[in-house]
């Protein structure tokens, strides 16, 4: 497959519109959202671990050991109606385009 293909297979088209309105229906965006994470489905994982305080490590830890329900900090990205909830302090694999959302943030 040629470079010019690649590009164009990961390309994100723009969701469908109703002709009569001209605006973007629940259902074309559900499509597109699946569209997309078939796409970030394939491509290649980097696992990424996302800082989180010793302080705050220990706090939430404590609070787990004393029987309470945690809610522990995450980050969450957002590309073309597909969500990913990147847990604080633990290393997980994230897509490609996730991690290069994370850094561009700068929050990796």
């Amino acid at each position: 497959m040629s470079e010019k293909d690649k590009d164009q297979e990961q390309t994100p088209h723009a969701p469908e519109t109703d002709a009569k309105t001209s605006q973007v229906t629940d259902a074309a965006l559900d499509k597109r959202a699946k569209s997309v994470g078939a796409q970030l489905k394939k491509q290649k994982k980097i696992k990424v671990k996302l800082y989180l305080s010793v302080e705050d490590r220990q706090k939430l830890e404590a609070a787990v050991q004393a029987g309470k329900k945690v809610n522990w900090p995450y980050e969450t990205v957002n590309i073309n109606g597909y969500t990913f909830q990147i847990q604080r302090g633990k290393e997980v694999e994230v897509p490609q385009s996730v991690y290069e959302v994370l850094s561009q943030a700068n929050i990796i």
